[in-house]
């Protein structure tokens, strides 16, 4: 019977709860909004299903498999301009639609919560295409993959390396007709946090919200910006280095209590492929950054690299030494847990979300003026 003690020794994967024959396991959301199984003792059989398939404690495994990687952009500047790097998964999307597929990723609700869908149309791609950074609620999706699965048509699941993995504990065994795909994580935000958020928006744009981008690039791929439509016609638009949002995320301290020690780090993965953006591709390919987003994409198995062959004639793509993902550092390392995340937490109940935000995330000046150097630095670079 799983039964968490620690926080930190669950990823919120849902497959303890998607595997329960007594379906006795419920996802209950704790006072940061994230989820977590709950057992009704009483309907429970102890047949230990779901520790079997809990993914912190058996890894799910991984193929015999040399990795290989390589810097891509899709060629369709209208999909590449909508994504969050170069359109990679788009493409690859729309090529298992093309051929009878479903394709299943993470997307916004009505009230920018994030749910996990399945979709058949590439006129629907656009809920799933672009970066959310809240975890998604994978729900019944374990089990619509697998008897969609069981009639031999192909499903492209799209998610974090800890839902990879549960998926792959879930199924028990390798499908052909399934291709798995995660990316390099920092981590998920808090639901709560999450929501404080919106609510400051709302109140600063007077207006309920309209549509959400992550990852708006207006002032190019280097320099995203998040961008709030409201229904009112306003906009609001900042930069990751001033977004409230974007600073708690990166300063860690609204991550996962998991996000911090991952059991889903390393080259090795269980996925068929892996995206990330490839902010390094000029030490490997001079010139190739041309401010409009590039992907870094690792394939991990015979499959993956077989599908990325079907779909390279799409792409502008180069094949990179195994280092750019091996050295990326949310590929191997945890994000690190600074000692004021419970601070920052207990400090939303009694102030407003941009005085926490200020006080607990504020970027050192010593940091933005090396980020600006650093950008300053590629774009002068790409006049030459």
């Amino acid at each position: 019977m799983i039964e968490i003690i620690q926080k930190a020794m669950c990823v919120g994967c849902y497959a303890c709860c998607s595997c329960c024959p007594q379906q006795c396991i419920s996802m209950e959301e704790d006072g940061e909004g994230f989820k977590y199984p709950s057992v009704n003792k009483s309907k429970c059989i102890n047949c230990n299903k779901c520790e079997t398939v809990c993914p912190v404690i058996h890894s799910a495994p991984t193929q015999d498999f040399s990795e290989i990687s390589f810097a891509a952009y899709s060629k369709d500047e209208v999909i590449r301009s909508q994504s969050s790097s170069g359109g990679v998964f788009s493409v690859l999307a729309e090529a298992v639609i093309n051929q009878g597929g479903v394709v299943f990723g993470a997307a916004f609700d009505r009230e920018f919560q994030v749910h996990h869908i399945g979709i058949t149309s590439t006129d629907d791609l656009k809920f799933l295409r672009g970066s959310k950074y809240i975890q998604s609620r994978i729900e019944d999706t374990y089990k619509e993959i697998k008897e969609i699965l069981k009639t031999d048509r192909k499903v492209y699941f799209s998610g974090t390396p800890c839902q990879v993995d549960g998926l792959k504990n879930f199924l028990g065994k390798e499908y052909d007709n399934l291709l798995t795909q995660d990316i390099i994580c920092h981590g998920v935000s808090s639901p709560v946090v999450w929501e404080k958020y919106l609510n400051y928006v709302k109140d600063k744009i007077h207006s309920d919200i309209k549509h959400i981008t992550f990852r708006d690039k207006t002032f190019g791929w280097n320099k995203y910006a998040v961008k709030i439509e409201g229904k009112n016609g306003t906009e609001e638009k900042s930069t990751f280095l001033e977004n409230e949002m974007m600073k708690a995320y990166l300063r860690n301290v609204c991550l996962r209590p998991s996000c911090y020690n991952c059991p889903s780090k390393g080259l090795k993965r269980s996925s068929d492929i892996t995206l990330a953006d490839f902010w390094a591709v000029n030490d490997y390919i001079k010139g190739f950054d041309d401010n409009k987003g590039i992907d870094l994409v690792v394939c991990h198995s015979e499959k993956g690299a077989k599908f990325w062959k079907e779909v390279v004639p799409l792409l502008v793509c180069r094949e990179v030494d195994i280092q750019a993902a091996s050295g990326n550092f949310s590929m191997n390392c945890s994000s690190r847990l600074p000692k004021y995340r419970d601070d920052f937490m207990h400090s939303l109940e009694n102030h407003t979300f941009a005085d926490a935000v200020k006080r607990y995330c504020s970027i050192p000046l010593s940091e933005r003026i090396y980020t600006k150097i650093k950008l300053g630095i590629k774009k002068v670079s790409r006049r030459k």
